[in-house]
Protein backbone atom coordinates (compact mmCIF):
# COMPACT_ATOMS: atom_id res chain seq x y z
CA UNK A 1 0.00 0.00 0.00
CA UNK A 2 2.96 2.25 0.87
CA UNK A 3 4.19 1.80 -2.27
CA UNK A 4 0.99 2.54 -3.92
CA UNK A 5 0.98 5.93 -2.23
CA UNK A 6 4.85 7.07 -3.39
CA UNK A 7 3.88 6.11 -6.92
CA UNK A 8 0.25 8.28 -7.14
CA UNK A 9 2.22 10.89 -5.10
CA UNK A 10 5.01 11.05 -7.55
CA UNK A 11 2.28 11.30 -10.48
CA UNK A 12 0.51 13.98 -9.02
CA UNK A 13 4.04 15.77 -7.89
CA UNK A 14 4.95 15.27 -11.65
CA UNK A 15 1.41 16.42 -13.37
CA UNK A 16 1.53 19.96 -10.94
CA UNK A 17 4.96 20.46 -12.44
CA UNK A 18 3.84 19.40 -16.25
CA UNK A 19 0.53 22.40 -15.34
CA UNK A 20 3.38 24.59 -13.89
CA UNK A 21 5.58 24.21 -16.72
CA UNK A 22 2.98 24.51 -19.36
CA UNK A 23 1.37 27.73 -17.87
CA UNK A 24 4.54 29.49 -17.98
CA UNK A 25 5.14 28.31 -21.67
CA UNK A 26 1.26 29.61 -22.28
CA UNK A 27 2.58 33.28 -20.39
CA UNK A 28 5.86 33.36 -22.41
CA UNK A 29 4.45 32.88 -25.89
CA UNK A 30 1.63 35.10 -25.46
CA UNK A 31 3.45 37.94 -23.50
CA UNK A 32 6.11 37.62 -26.22
CA UNK A 33 6.20 40.77 -27.88
CA UNK A 34 4.86 40.02 -31.96
CA UNK A 35 6.80 42.89 -34.32
CA UNK A 36 4.25 41.80 -36.80
CA UNK A 37 1.67 42.93 -34.75
CA UNK A 38 3.01 46.56 -35.45
CA UNK A 39 3.66 49.76 -32.92
CA UNK A 40 1.59 50.19 -29.56
CA UNK A 41 0.54 52.37 -27.26
CA UNK A 42 -0.24 51.41 -23.29
CA UNK A 43 -1.77 54.46 -21.61
CA UNK A 44 -1.29 53.97 -18.11
CA UNK A 45 -2.71 55.31 -14.90
CA UNK A 46 -1.04 55.36 -11.67
CA UNK A 47 -3.60 55.50 -8.35
CA UNK A 48 -1.61 56.10 -5.21
CA UNK A 49 -2.85 56.17 -1.90
CA UNK A 50 -2.05 55.28 2.21
CA UNK A 51 -1.99 51.16 2.55
CA UNK A 52 -4.53 52.18 5.85
CA UNK A 53 -7.36 53.48 2.87
CA UNK A 54 -9.28 52.62 0.01
CA UNK A 55 -7.18 53.29 -3.19
CA UNK A 56 -8.10 56.70 -4.84
CA UNK A 57 -10.85 57.31 -7.78
CA UNK A 58 -8.82 60.28 -9.20
CA UNK A 59 -5.06 59.15 -10.77
CA UNK A 60 -2.13 60.92 -9.03
CA UNK A 61 0.33 60.18 -12.41
CA UNK A 62 -0.95 59.07 -16.27
CA UNK A 63 2.07 57.84 -18.44
CA UNK A 64 1.77 57.14 -22.55
CA UNK A 65 4.32 55.08 -23.60
CA UNK A 66 4.45 53.97 -27.19
CA UNK A 67 6.55 51.13 -28.48
CA UNK A 68 8.02 50.48 -32.27
CA UNK A 69 8.98 46.97 -31.74
CA UNK A 70 11.95 45.74 -31.52
CA UNK A 71 13.81 48.36 -30.22
CA UNK A 72 12.35 52.10 -30.46
CA UNK A 73 9.70 53.62 -27.68
CA UNK A 74 8.60 56.96 -25.93
CA UNK A 75 7.30 57.70 -22.75
CA UNK A 76 5.08 60.56 -21.82
CA UNK A 77 4.64 61.55 -18.39
CA UNK A 78 3.58 65.11 -16.70
CA UNK A 79 7.24 65.88 -15.97
CA UNK A 80 9.37 64.05 -18.07
CA UNK A 81 9.05 62.99 -21.87
CA UNK A 82 11.58 60.10 -22.70
CA UNK A 83 12.58 58.76 -26.70
CA UNK A 84 14.84 56.14 -27.45
CA UNK A 85 15.48 54.62 -30.60
CA UNK A 86 17.30 52.04 -31.90
CA UNK A 87 18.28 50.47 -28.17
CA UNK A 88 21.40 53.21 -28.66
CA UNK A 89 20.44 56.52 -29.25
CA UNK A 90 17.92 58.46 -26.33
CA UNK A 91 16.86 61.69 -25.41
CA UNK A 92 14.70 63.67 -22.08
CA UNK A 93 12.93 66.23 -21.90
CA UNK A 94 11.80 68.15 -18.41
CA UNK A 95 8.64 70.36 -18.46
CA UNK A 96 9.43 73.43 -20.06
CA UNK A 97 13.13 72.41 -20.67
CA UNK A 98 14.34 71.41 -24.00
CA UNK A 99 15.51 68.00 -25.19
CA UNK A 100 18.88 66.45 -23.78
CA UNK A 101 20.64 63.76 -24.96
CA UNK A 102 20.92 60.77 -22.38
CA UNK A 103 24.37 60.32 -21.97
CA UNK A 104 26.27 56.88 -23.82
CA UNK A 105 26.99 55.30 -20.53
CA UNK A 106 23.28 55.98 -19.14
CA UNK A 107 21.60 54.11 -21.36
CA UNK A 108 21.98 50.79 -20.62
CA UNK A 109 20.18 51.46 -17.22
CA UNK A 110 17.45 52.87 -18.46
CA UNK A 111 16.85 49.95 -20.94
CA UNK A 112 17.00 47.55 -17.82
CA UNK A 113 13.02 48.74 -17.44
CA UNK A 114 12.53 49.44 -21.32
CA UNK A 115 8.98 48.05 -22.29
CA UNK A 116 10.80 45.95 -25.42
CA UNK A 117 10.93 42.06 -23.62
CA UNK A 118 7.35 41.64 -23.09
CA UNK A 119 4.01 43.11 -23.17
CA UNK A 120 4.06 42.80 -19.34
CA UNK A 121 6.76 43.54 -17.19
CA UNK A 122 7.76 39.84 -15.80
CA UNK A 123 11.34 40.68 -14.11
CA UNK A 124 10.94 38.16 -11.11
CA UNK A 125 8.54 36.24 -11.71
CA UNK A 126 6.75 34.28 -9.76
CA UNK A 127 3.46 33.02 -8.22
CA UNK A 128 2.35 32.71 -11.99
CA UNK A 129 -1.49 31.83 -12.61
CA UNK A 130 -3.13 30.82 -15.98
CA UNK A 131 -6.69 31.71 -15.28
CA UNK A 132 -8.11 30.65 -18.38
CA UNK A 133 -10.79 33.16 -20.05
CA UNK A 134 -12.47 35.51 -17.51
CA UNK A 135 -14.62 38.24 -18.09
CA UNK A 136 -13.54 41.53 -17.41
CA UNK A 137 -15.47 44.46 -17.95
CA UNK A 138 -17.99 42.95 -19.72
CA UNK A 139 -15.49 41.16 -21.99
CA UNK A 140 -14.03 38.14 -22.49
CA UNK A 141 -10.38 37.69 -21.49
CA UNK A 142 -7.31 35.47 -21.85
CA UNK A 143 -6.02 36.06 -17.72
CA UNK A 144 -2.63 35.72 -15.89
CA UNK A 145 -1.58 37.04 -12.51
CA UNK A 146 1.52 36.47 -10.97
CA UNK A 147 4.35 38.45 -8.81
CA UNK A 148 7.09 40.51 -10.56
CA UNK A 149 9.72 42.85 -9.97
CA UNK A 150 9.00 46.16 -11.26
CA UNK A 151 11.29 49.25 -10.37
CA UNK A 152 12.90 47.58 -7.84
CA UNK A 153 9.40 46.70 -5.91
CA UNK A 154 7.44 43.66 -5.84
CA UNK A 155 4.11 44.03 -7.51
CA UNK A 156 1.29 42.14 -8.01
CA UNK A 157 -0.05 41.78 -11.71
CA UNK A 158 -3.24 40.94 -13.58
CA UNK A 159 -2.11 40.84 -17.32
CA UNK A 160 -5.89 40.49 -19.93
CA UNK A 161 -5.33 39.51 -23.65
CA UNK A 162 -7.62 39.03 -26.45
CA UNK A 163 -8.54 35.56 -26.91
CA UNK A 164 -8.56 35.33 -30.53
CA UNK A 165 -5.36 37.67 -31.27
CA UNK A 166 -3.97 37.00 -27.91
CA UNK A 167 -2.81 40.92 -28.03
CA UNK A 168 -2.91 42.30 -24.84
CA UNK A 169 -5.74 44.57 -24.00
CA UNK A 170 -5.56 45.45 -20.36
CA UNK A 171 -3.57 45.00 -17.36
CA UNK A 172 -3.27 46.04 -13.46
CA UNK A 173 -0.03 46.07 -11.58
CA UNK A 174 -0.04 46.71 -7.45
CA UNK A 175 2.69 47.74 -5.31
CA UNK A 176 3.28 48.16 -1.84
CA UNK A 177 5.81 49.80 -0.33
CA UNK A 178 4.54 49.30 3.57
CA UNK A 179 3.55 52.60 3.74
CA UNK A 180 1.53 53.50 0.91
CA UNK A 181 -0.18 51.15 -2.23
CA UNK A 182 0.30 52.11 -6.10
CA UNK A 183 -2.25 50.52 -8.21
CA UNK A 184 -1.71 51.03 -12.00
CA UNK A 185 -4.21 50.16 -14.81
CA UNK A 186 -3.19 50.23 -18.11
CA UNK A 187 -5.00 49.62 -21.67
CA UNK A 188 -3.01 48.65 -25.02
CA UNK A 189 -4.15 49.99 -28.39
CA UNK A 190 -2.44 48.98 -31.56
CA UNK A 191 -1.79 51.59 -34.36
CA UNK A 192 0.30 51.45 -37.21
CA UNK A 193 0.68 54.74 -37.14
CA UNK A 194 2.85 55.21 -34.14
CA UNK A 195 6.26 56.50 -35.20
CA UNK A 196 9.15 56.52 -32.90
CA UNK A 197 11.67 59.11 -33.90
CA UNK A 198 14.32 61.67 -32.66
CA UNK A 199 13.06 64.70 -31.06
CA UNK A 200 13.36 68.13 -33.69
CA UNK A 201 15.82 69.80 -33.38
Amino acid sequence: MTGRLIVAGCLVMASVAGARADCLSDFSNVNKINASAGPYEISGRVFIAPTATATPETPQTITTVQVAPPTSFRVRMRAVDIIVTGNTKGWIKSAGASWVAIPPDKLPELMKDAPLQGYFAAGGLSDLQCRGIQVVDGKPRLTFTYNAVIGGRKAMVSAYFDPDSRRPVAGESVIDTGGTKARTVTSYTFDRAIRIAPPAP
